[in-house]
């Protein structure tokens, strides 16, 4: 599993500011200081690392445009048993999680659908997964 805050999933790779003639991997902020799309090879010259506010790799994100009328139209069953199947997951957030909310602002809790770790407001009611487009319920018991 992957350290939160280092990947950010987008639906097209930029050319490296660089370089510009490859892909970017990084999202991340440089040694002189702006931030900027890096190769492999830039980065290793030019970034800083990776983490909250230093930079994150990018990934493609996966095409699903219809998660839910997709998850209806092959799950077994009547109309209702279909939706039942097809509805939001949770995520649920621990003791540990709100303390590391508190202090970074944010909560990164794990996808139920795909099981990357996503973004997430600490007093969100739900959110969208970066990786997968799924959206799923956050159970917050301390909101």
């Amino acid at each position: 599993m992957t350290e939160k805050g280092t990947v950010t999933y987008v639906v097209e790779l930029p050319m490296c500011n660089f370089c510009q003639t490859r892909e970017a991997a990084y999202d991340a902020k440089t040694k002189q200081g702006p931030w900027g799309y890096m190769c492999q090879q830039c980065f290793e010259k030019h970034g800083v690392g990776l983490g909250l506010g230093l930079g994150q790799s990018l990934k493609l994100k996966s095409a699903k445009s219809k998660p839910f009328l997709d998850c209806v139209a092959s799950a077994e069953g009547s109309f209702d048993q279909k939706v039942k199947a097809c509805s939001l997951k949770t995520a649920t957030m621990s003791q540990e999680d709100l303390e590391a909310a508190v202090m970074d602002g944010m909560w990164y809790p794990t996808c139920p659908y795909c099981g990357a770790s996503t973004s997430a407001e600490p007093d969100a009611e739900e959110t969208y997964c970066d990786a997968c487009d799924q959206r799923f319920k956050i159970i917050n018991p301390y909101f």
